[in-house]
C-alpha cells in the first residue's frame, strides 16, 4: 500500500462510517466550517477527510480529528 492509500485507510477508520451515512455534528472547531447540529450525508472518504453533503446545500470536507459527530436516522416522510 502506498502512502496515499494508507492515509485514506486511516481516515476511513477514524471516520467510523461509510458513504451514505447521515451524520450530525456534535462539536467542531471554529475553523472547521461546520457547527453543532449541522446534518449531512457522507459522500466519500478522501485523503483530505470525510466528504459530506450538508442539508444546507454545501459540500465540504471535515477532519474527523477536529470534528466529532454521530450517525442519525432520518424519519420517513
Amino acid at each position: 500500500m502506498d502512502v496515499a492509500g494508507a492515509k485514506v485507510l486511516e481516515i476511513r477508520l477514524r471516520a467510523g462510517f461509510l458513504p451514505g451515512t447521515v451524520i450530525e455534528v456534535d462539536q467542531a472547531g471554529p475553523r472547521s466550517g461546520v457547527a453543532p447540529g449541522d446534518v449531512g450525508a457522507v459522500v466519500d472518504i478522501a485523503e483530505t477527510g470525510v466528504v459530506v453533503d450538508w442539508d444546507s446545500g454545501v459540500r465540504s470536507v471535515i477532519d474527523p480529528k477536529a470534528v466529532t459527530y454521530h450517525a442519525v436516522r432520518r424519519s420517513a416522510l
